[in-house]
């Protein structure tokens, strides 16, 4: 499984914003993934190594979190580890999403 950061492209309407970040197993996967609340086409991802997201005071959240309307938001005070950072703040090796997700958008 890859990690992947997706942002949307220099021409949209806000350039380069962060849409989020992916774990998929192939280029079908990773379309379905970002297709469910952006534009695809609208997107580039970048490919990310080793790396994470983590909270310094996260200690009222508990796993597994109960799905309900009530349940919390995740904590405030998210860090990326220095790996992840480093690729966000460079120029990193942007791409459009693999044509193969196009292809395989509708596989289950």
């Amino acid at each position: 499984m890859q990690a992947y950061v997706a942002r949307l492209k220099a021409d949209q309407s806000c350039p380069r914003e962060i849409v989020g970040f992916f774990f998929a197993d192939d280029p079908g996967q990773l379309f379905r993934l970002i297709d469910e609340f952006c534009d695809v086409e609208c997107c580039e991802v970048m490919e990310l190594g080793p790396g994470g997201i983590y909270w310094n005071d996260a200690k009222d959240y508990v796993l597994p979190i109960k799905p309900s309307e009530d349940a919390p938001g995740l904590p405030g005070g998210a860090s990326i580890s220095e790996w992840w950072i480093e690729a966000l703040c460079g120029d990193g090796d942007w791409q459009r999403i693999p044509e193969a997700g196009f292809d395989h958008a509708n596989d289950a």
